[in-house]
Parts: C-alpha cells; structure tokens; sequence
C-alpha cells in the first residue's frame, strides 16, 4: 500500500474521529443524511478535538507496540494504518500493521502479540482517569446510548465517583469515552483466535495444538450468544470468528518454547482481557 494512501486513511481518520466527537457519537455520514432532512444535531468542536487526540493516541500507541516488537527482532512490517468509520459512534474502525516476513519463533510471536494490547492499555488508563476526573454524574434520560462498563472502568469509577445512585450514570468526558474504546479494543483484539493478538499468544502458548483451544473458543462464543447470556451485539466476535478463521501460521522455529516469563506474562495477559471485556458494550433504552 501507497504512503500516499495510508496518509490519506490517517487523515480521514482524523476527521471522523473529530465528526464523531464532536457531534456527540454520531458520524460524519450520518449527521450529513440528517442534515439533508431537515434535522440538526448539537456541534461541540472542542469534544471533537479532544475526542480525536485520544483515541488516535490509544490506537497509534497499541499498533507501535507491535510495529517496536517487530522492529526489535528485525521483521520487516509496515507503519501503522488507520481505518476511518464515517458512521457510528467513534469515526473509526482501529488501526493496524502488516508483517511482511515469516516470525522466527513463539517467543518473538509472543513478544509481538503481548506488546500492543499492553502499549494500549497504558495509554488509555491515563486517558481514562483525566477523563473521569472531567465527567459529571446525572440522571438517565428516557432516552440513551448507555456503555457498558469494563472492570477497569467500573474500578476507575468506584474510585473518582465512590457509590452512584440508582438511575444514574457517568456522562463521560472525551478522554474517558475513548478510553473506553480503547479497552473495547483490547478486549476485541485478546479473543483467543486466528491471528488476532490473544491468538498469537495462544499460539505461542500451545503451538499447532492451539487450533483445538480456537475451535473451543468459538464453539463457546456461538453458545453464549444462542443462549443470549452475550448481548446480541457480540454477533460481530462471530463475524470476525469466520472472517479470521482458526489456522495461525506456525513460526520458522517452532519448536522453540516459550520460557517461564514469557508464561507468567500470558496471565497478565489474561487478566488485561478480563478487566477489558465487558458482556454489554452498548444499549439503546427508550427507542
């Protein structure tokens, strides 16, 4: 792909990013559809600002990690891309890199998978305790977007907010809005599978047996959202599921085993997609 074209991405990114901020969660495309029939939303450039700078920062901080891990063990790969999401509430769909050569071996494969969720998170809890620290609790109107919590986040709140009433909740600054993508994000980027990070450590893990563990996982998915205890929007894990696949290509070196630092990390790991996840991410009342 053309510098060209990933700075013309970038740029558009930017500018949904800000649309979305600005315009309270609504998209660029679709503030511009409503703007056609007649209908005005409130515009807040300053939110967009805001909004853009964080969640640029939390994205280009995740995709660097595994740009540096790359870089570190001498894998060509490229400079991160952004995607750009005109509609919807964030502007964008991520970000991400592509590794152009084959990776020696699963303790590489482990470095690279580890390094971006971790990069993330760290730049998205100071994002999130600023951002919390500039939010205001109110009452729930009849009608809302409610995000659901992640451990971290409800953690963070307990601690900013102490106990929050029945009835209300957190309306959150820009940086704690995109702090919760950012988790969002993590958790999305940590499910067990294919290539995403969480299967790249899965596979460091176990080698070409973890495709057993992939199968497992979205069986266990399917189950959890045919029996409704995941909110109908986790359909799109399924999505990305059958997009992704279960195979991950094995490392040059395969034998090569990861030693007991790189284990003990796959449960910090583990415990940054538990406190990440949420089983509720968005719900629509009063519609």
């Amino acid at each position: 792909m053309s510098s060209r074209l990933k700075t013309t991405l970038f740029l558009l990114t930017v500018l949904c990013t800000f649309l979305a901020g600005a315009l309270g969660g609504i998209g660029g495309a679709e503030a511009l559809v409503a703007g056609l029939c007649g209908f005005t939303h409130p515009w807040n450039p300053k939110d967009g600002i805001l909004f853009c700078i964080s969640i640029m920062s939390i994205l280009f901080a995740h995709e660097m990690g595994h740009y540096l891990a790359c870089r570190y063990y001498g894998i060509a790969a490229t400079f991160p891309m952004f995607i750009p999401m005109p509609i919807g509430p964030f502007g964008t769909l991520g970000a991400l890199i592509r590794i152009k050569q084959p990776i020696p071996h699963r303790r590489a494969l482990f470095d690279i998978g580890a390094a971006g969720p971790l990069a993330g998170i760290l730049v998205a809890i100071p994002f999130a305790v600023a951002g919390l620290h500039l939010s205001t609790v109110s009452k729930i109107p009849d009608k809302a977007m409610i995000f659901g919590d992640p451990l971290i986040l409800q953690g963070l709140n307990r601690c900013v907010f102490g106990h929050i009433p029945p009835g209300y909740d957190v309306f959150v600054h820009p940086f704690a809005l995109a702090a919760w993508v950012g988790f969002f994000v993590t958790a999305l980027n940590l499910l067990p599978i294919g290539q995403l990070d969480g299967g790249h450590v899965i596979y460091s893990l176990f080698g070409r047996k973890s495709r057993y563990f992939f199968a497992s996982v979205a069986g266990l998915v399917l189950g959890l959202v045919l029996g409704k205890a995941l909110q109908a929007n986790y359909v799109v894990f399924l999505v990305i599921i059958l997009i992704i696949g279960f195979r991950h290509p094995p490392t040059i070196y395969d034998f090569v085993p990861l030693d007991a630092k790189r284990k003990l990390l796959a449960f910090v790991i583990l415990l940054c997609f538990i406190l990440c996840f949420t089983p509720q991410p968005i719900k629509i009342i009063g519609h």
